[in-house]
């Protein structure tokens, strides 16, 4: 299999052309560089099928989605006013400040937060799932009484 980083593999043995699909989009513009490509490969590889290249997905990755430095700060907020000081919202400023003089400022920012506060965090939002599902639960309840409520009037 030879690799270029061209945004295409060529497998010889399978006899397959993947692409990826930033390529393939700019090889649907005729007179690109991309399209020119694409009619070599098609001319020299006839017998070729091609495919897309596909992303392998970490399914067991804990994701935060939703997890902004306003959401960080809020949280952070909380724990102190539960615990009495400024001590959490200090150290995040001072982290803030720091972060502002790197190039990934989010990264570094959520690095230092999820390793000082992830337990708890975890914690709050398996709390609110619970909550969330028992208030649609309550509602799903309250709409299907109000259906049986319909139905005996009619």
């Amino acid at each position: 299999m030879k690799k270029t980083s061209k945004g295409y593999v060529i497998d010889y043995i399978a006899k397959t052309i993947t692409v990826t699909r930033v390529f393939a989009k700019a090889a649907g513009m005729i007179g690109s560089v991309e399209y020119n490509e694409m009619l070599t490969l098609r001319k020299d590889h006839s017998d070729f099928s091609f495919r897309y290249k596909e992303i392998t997905r970490n399914n067991s990755k804990k994701t935060y989605k939703g997890l902004t430095i306003e959401e960080m700060k809020r949280f952070i907020k909380k724990v102190d006013s539960e615990k009495g000081s400024n001590e959490g919202s200090d150290l995040f400023n001072r982290v803030l400040k720091v972060a502002d003089c790197r190039q990934n400022k989010y990264t570094t920012v959520k690095k230092w937060f999820l390793d000082n506060y992830q337990k708890t965090y975890d914690k709050e939002l398996e709390d609110m799932k619970i909550k969330d599902e028992d208030a649609a639960a309550a509602a799903g309840g309250n709409i299907e009484a109000a259906a049986a409520d319909e139905n005996v009037a009619a």
